[in-house]
């Protein structure tokens, strides 16, 4: 077995499961009904589906739950950070960024967009199609808003300098899926 082989007792027998190869398999189901968040109308095309099984089981989790309530309360603390802000740049580093989903809600509200002379918003990921979502998702940005895209290990980044030493200090530091 693979080193992601669990063994599971049934019955007086352990029986090995790879569970990387059904998540895989799963996940390759489910790929082939999904497309990227905002434009998925279905996850499957009739309530009788298998899909609409696995749909509903994973968005309606605590799990799911939780990374929502995150993502709400992440939302507001940058919302707080742009309206109150004295400051005139204000710089943000997200890691392990993935979607940026809450950037993208955030900026609907066109007011914000006026409070500040230049937002920077640092995207640091290291999966290449989270990151070219969140690129393809946020380009209706005000013109005084940045994003950085990096893509990088988040424990080698955060062991070099070289980041802070260009950019400086950062006003808001945050992740919302890293620990998922």
């Amino acid at each position: 077995p693979s080193s992601s082989a669990q063994k599971i007792p049934m019955v007086g027998y352990f029986v090995t499961i790879n569970l990387g190869e059904i998540f895989d398999a799963v996940g390759g189901f489910l790929s082939h009904y999904y497309s990227p968040p905002g434009h998925r109308p279905f996850i499957y095309s009739k309530k009788e589906e298998l899909g609409y099984y696995f749909d509903m089981y994973f968005l309606n989790n605590p799990y799911a739950d939780a990374v929502r309530n995150r993502k709400d309360v992440i939302k507001e603390i940058l919302r707080e950070l742009l309206l109150n802000s004295p400051k005139k740049k204000i710089s943000v580093l997200n890691l392990a960024c993935g979607s940026s989903r809450e950037i993208r809600e955030l900026l609907e509200d066109k007011t914000l967009s006026m409070k500040n002379e230049e937002v920077v918003f640092n995207l640091l990921d290291w999966d290449d199609d989270a990151t070219s979502f969140s690129r393809k998702e946020l380009t209706a940005i005000p013109g005084n808003y940045k994003l950085s895209f990096i893509k990088d290990d988040l424990l080698l980044f955060l062991k070099r300098n070289d980041f802070f030493e260009k950019n400086g200090k950062q006003d808001l530091i945050y992740s919302i899926g890293l620990a998922d």
